[in-house]
């Protein structure tokens, strides 16, 4: 898994692209892939963020890239504001972790 802390900006869009590698540095083809992304206050905690193929993930099949992005809305909404999240994909015989690390929302200050 790699690690990356994420800081999500109160009330703006969070949006960027993963690429999938396997450990001889090729492609992984996500085309038959599913995906989920949740963010949490803790290891064990509830989560706050759910995404998936239907709802803020979008996979690239042959390209093997992931593109997430959390709406404005649930930014400004969250109350939590900082925990642990990770990126899984499921080829539908293995579960990797692609992506993990903390996260910590960035309030405004000016209103």
């Amino acid at each position: 898994m790699t690690t990356y802390d994420l800081t999500l900006p109160e009330g703006e869009d969070l949006a960027f692209t993963v690429t999938v590698y396997d450990s001889t540095g090729a492609l992984v083809d996500l085309t038959s892939y599913t995906a989920k992304m949740q963010f949490k206050p803790n290891n064990l905690g509830t989560a706050v963020i759910s995404l998936s193929e239907t709802s803020g993930l979008t996979l690239g099949g042959v390209a093997g890239t992931i593109a997430v992005l959390v709406p404005a809305a649930t930014t400004l909404a969250l109350e939590i504001t900082e925990g642990v999240y990770d990126i899984q994909i499921n080829s539908g015989t293995a579960l990797t972790i692609v992506l993990g690390g903390a996260w910590i929302v960035e309030r405004a200050i000016s209103q």
